[in-house]
C-alpha cells in the first residue's frame, strides 16, 4: 500500500505526469516549429531593366509557343494515324 501512495504522491508533486498535462492521441508525433536566428545581412535582388524584361518576356511567349505549335501537331499526327488505322480496319473487315 506504501508503494502505492508514494506513486499518487509523485504524480501529485510533478505536474507533468497528470493526465491533463499529458500528450493527447497523435499529439507527441507533430513536428515542432524550427526557429531560425534571423540574419544580419539583406538580401539582395538581381534587378532588370525594363528593356531585359521585354526581351525575357519575349523569349518566354516564343518557348510557349513553340510548345504549343509542337503540341498541336502531335495531336493532329496521332488523330490522323488513328483515323487511318480505323478506316483501314473497317474496310478490312467488310471486305472478307
Amino acid at each position: 500500500m506504501s508503494a502505492y501512495q508514494d506513486m499518487n504522491n509523485s504524480v501529485k508533486q510533478n505536474a507533468s505526469l497528470k493526465p491533463s498535462q499529458r500528450a493527447k492521441f497523435k499529439q507527441s508525433t507533430k513536428r515542432k516549429v524550427i526557429r531560425y536566428p534571423r540574419s544580419k545581412t539583406m538580401l539582395k535582388f538581381k534587378t532588370v531593366t525594363d528593356f531585359e524584361l521585354k526581351n525575357i518576356k519575349a523569349t518566354i511567349n516564343q518557348v510557349a509557343q513553340r510548345k504549343i505549335q509542337n503540341d498541336m501537331f502531335f495531336l493532329v499526327y496521332l488523330l490522323l494515324v488513328t483515323l487511318i488505322l480505323l478506316v483501314g480496319t473497317l474496310i478490312w473487315v467488310f471486305s472478307i
